[in-house]
Parts: structure tokens; sequence; C-alpha cells
């Protein structure tokens, strides 16, 4: 599975939407999607559940999530909150992760609809006591949920240390960076991380390296100042010829047919 770290600098926001996106990731804040229109596929890590109009989605702090719209775009509102400013819920967001994603018909709680609302309006005015605002309705809304959703421990990896691994691939990715290298920097066996990879993230070490440098490649692609061998390098390749052979690997096609079709 490819997916992304997402680096969140502020504390909440909440807004309402359309479609949610089918691009895996993961970030420390927590996230409460209520559909209010259509249906999705909601995953959470490796545990994909329907979800349907009324519903409400969970994603605890540092799990891997998507969402797969059916048919056409959803609509919803969503909540990206940092754990931080809930300490009273430190010990469920520490040691637990919802036995399922989904709340089924959480909008037939009326406290649960008020809180999210409330949010979403809160959040469009941000008024002087935003945060405040934002932290009384979130108590409000998890206490209500953790009321009626089963929580179940944590798998026995340190997710912290997923997160760092995360973090420390996106930073050095179009370096020379090996397992080996990581490991030195995170203090970490190399076999752990190996296996964290194969675990917790269904990839391995190389491939998810080499994920993010043709992401980003296919993005210079756009840009069209540099050569395909100068993009190569750009991106961690110590060769031209490598950085064709992983791009058809993932693409489907060459790195000059790629380029080709944008300009089509």
């Amino acid at each position: 599975m490819n997916f992304h770290l997402e680096q969140r600098g502020i504390a909440c926001t909440a807004y309402p939407g359309t479609g949610l996106t089918p691009l895996p990731h993961l970030h420390k804040h927590l996230e409460i999607v209520m559909l209010t229109q259509g249906e999705t596929l909601a995953v959470a890590d490796s545990r994909e559940v329907l979800m349907e109009t009324g519903d409400l989605y969970i994603a605890f702090p540092n799990q891997i999530h998507y969402y797969l719209d059916r048919l056409t775009p959803s609509r919803h509102n969503i909540l990206i909150v940092s754990p931080d400013i809930l300490p009273e819920f430190r010990r469920e967001f520490t040691n637990f992760i919802p036995v399922s994603p989904v709340l089924k018909g959480a909008a037939q709680n009326p406290r649960v609809v008020s809180a999210v609302e409330n949010m979403v309006d809160s959040f469009a005015a941000s008024g002087k006591y935003l945060n405040e605002q934002m932290k009384g309705n979130m108590l409000v809304l998890l206490s209500e949920l953790f009321a009626s959703m089963p929580l179940e421990k944590k798998p026995a990896a340190d997710t912290n240390l997923l997160s760092d691994i995360i973090k420390y691939c996106y930073e050095n990715y179009t370096e020379d960076i090996t397992l080996d290298s990581m490991a030195r920097a995170l203090h970490v066996s190399r076999f752990y991380i190996s296996h964290l990879f194969g675990s917790q993230f269904h990839t391995s070490f190389r491939d998810y390296i080499n994920s993010l440098r043709i992401g980003q490649a296919k993005e210079l692609m756009r840009q069209k100042e540099l050569s395909v061998t100068e993009i190569a390098f750009a991106v961690g390749y110590n060769s031209a010829r490598t950085f064709g052979r992983c791009f058809r690997q993932l693409e489907g096609e060459s790195p000059t047919e790629y380029r080709r079709r944008l300009v089509l």
C-alpha cells in the first residue's frame, strides 16, 4: 500500500465537503467524517466498512485511512482535530483503536449531530474563542461516540516509531537512503524496521521509497524544465536506467511515454 504522511500545523479544522480522498494517508490528528449523503467504502488500516448516509467514521491518530466513494461523490462534514487539545481522552488515543471505524446510524443521536454541526459552524465563523468552542464540542462528541463504539487494544507495534519511519522516508527519499541509514538515525534494528513495513504498511521498504520517488518525478515532469535524466537524479536514482525500470514497474509505461501523454 502506498500512502503519505500529512503534517498538520493547525489544531482543529471542520468543514463540509463533497467527495472523500481515495489516497491512503495518515497524520497525528483525529479524523471524523459524518456522511450526509451517498455511500463510501471507508478504510482504517486494513479494515473496510461500507459507510452510508447518517453513518460516522473515525480514524485515530497514526491510522492509515482513505475512502472510496460509490457511484457519485459523497457529501459530508469532516473534523480533523489534534489529540493534544483533548487530554481527557489521552488513554483512548494512546492505547486503543476502534473495533470498527464506522458507527452505523450515528445521525440518529441528536447530540452527535449537534456537536458536529456546531464545530463546522464555529470553524467557519472563526471567532475569538474558536479553540475553546471546538474542544467543548469534541468532548461532547467523543463522550457520545465512545459510549457506543467498542475499542480494542492497539497492535504491539510502536505507533510513534511508525510515524518516525514515514517522516524519515519523506525527508530523505531523494538521498541514498537505506534500511541501515534509517536504523542508525532512529536507533532501531534494520530487521525490525523491515518487519514493520511488511506487517503494518503491507509493502517493502524499497517499494515504498520507489513510490515516493516516482510520485515526485511525475510532479517534476509536469513542470517541463528538467530532462528525464535530470529528474532521475533529482529524485534519488543513481542512473536513468534504474529510474526508467522503476517508473515502468509502477506506472506501466516509460518516463518518456508518460511525459508525452502530458502534452497530448
